[in-house]
């Protein structure tokens, strides 16, 4: 259970969260939901102290029982390369912002480098399946984005439970894969709008989606951004 602790008066409630190796969601403070749960909407904003941004969702319950991040903590993990036992502290800035500070197990702050999983397939010539996706203004800032049906059947039918987007930015992004087996619209979830930022990405670019295999999990991604 996540631990408060109170610094000084430069911010209204500061809670700690653990972060453990194998969680895939985090629990909230519930003295800090109790007391702000009127004012913290769904999505939190969240800075660290390189000004790097970053989008979390949380959810409660009717009773405020044991709150929770339960979306964007795998990508804040990822983008930080987070392994073993860690402590995030959450300063809370009003509406539904936040300062975090990420604490090693000296109880150190990290570098807060941007650190990118390993690449290890080369870029290829050779791939199996591809499709081009002009992007909308809401697509480039949505959390998800649906693939053309057919790759989505494709995808669906390999049973690949996530993606690992290379972009221009020669990093790789994690992307969770949302393939209803009721034949419904197949989507890249979490992870899609940390590529767009990281990448760059704008709303008209087109972006051509690779796979040399639909099981190795590796999709590289080219932009080309029309010219005005």
């Amino acid at each position: 259970m996540a631990s408060s602790i109170r610094v000084d008066c430069n911010f209204l409630f500061e809670f700690l969260v653990p972060n453990r190796k194998y969680e895939k969601l985090a629990d909230v403070d519930e003295e800090f939901i109790s007391e702000y749960s009127s004012q913290v909407g769904e999505f939190w904003t969240v800075k660290d102290p390189k000004g790097q941004l970053h989008t979390i969702r949380y959810k409660y319950n009717r009773r405020l029982d044991r709150p929770r991040i339960i979306g964007g903590w795998m990508e804040l993990r990822d983008f930080y390369s987070l392994e073993g036992n860690c402590l995030v502290l959450f300063r809370y800035l009003g509406g539904s912002e936040f300062n975090i500070y990420i604490l090693d197990h000296n109880k150190k702050q990290i570098s807060y480098d941007y650190s990118p999983a390993p690449i290890h397939p080369p870029f290829s010539s050779s791939y199996i399946a591809q499709c081009d996706i002009q992007l909308t203004t809401t697509m480039v800032t949505g959390y998800k984005l649906t693939l053309p049906p057919q790759i989505g059947a494709l995808v669906r039918r390999s049973g690949s439970q996530k993606y690992h987007l290379i972009g221009p930015s020669g990093h790789s992004i994690g992307c969770n894969v949302f393939a209803p087996q009721n034949q419904g619209s197949t989507k890249l979830g979490n992870g899609w709008r940390n590529f767009c930022r990281v990448n760059e990405v704008q709303a008209n670019d087109i972006l051509t989606f690779k796979f040399t295999s639909l099981e190795d999990g590796i999709v590289h991604v080219f932009i080309e951004r029309p010219i005005a």
